[in-house]
């Protein structure tokens, strides 16, 4: 098998894969997975509203969501950091 062939075939991988899942952590879940993670958020709306609850119902976290996290982390902390390294000088 040539190169270009095995770069055809690592790209081809689904969602969910191991190669997939270490390169791309918000791709990680196959598509049954995410079609199971709708299909709760749905049943947990429903419960929601036949309860009356008003507030927004509890959706399962996807590894997408937990990236998205990780990320605004990073740049809250890359802001306080700026902020705290800055000199300021004093506006009359």
């Amino acid at each position: 098998m040539d190169a270009a062939e095995a770069v055809d075939l690592i790209t081809g991988l689904p969602a969910g894969s191991r190669y997939v899942s270490a390169l791309r952590p918000d791709l990680s879940w196959t598509p049954e997975r995410e079609a199971v993670a709708d299909l709760q958020d749905t049943l947990w709306e429903i419960a929601y509203r036949r309860a009356g609850v008003k507030d927004e119902p509890y959706r399962v976290m996807r590894p997408r969501d937990a990236v998205a996290r990780r990320q605004a982390a990073q740049r809250r902390a890359s802001v306080k950091r700026t902020i705290a390294e800055t000199q300021w000088e004093e506006v009359v």
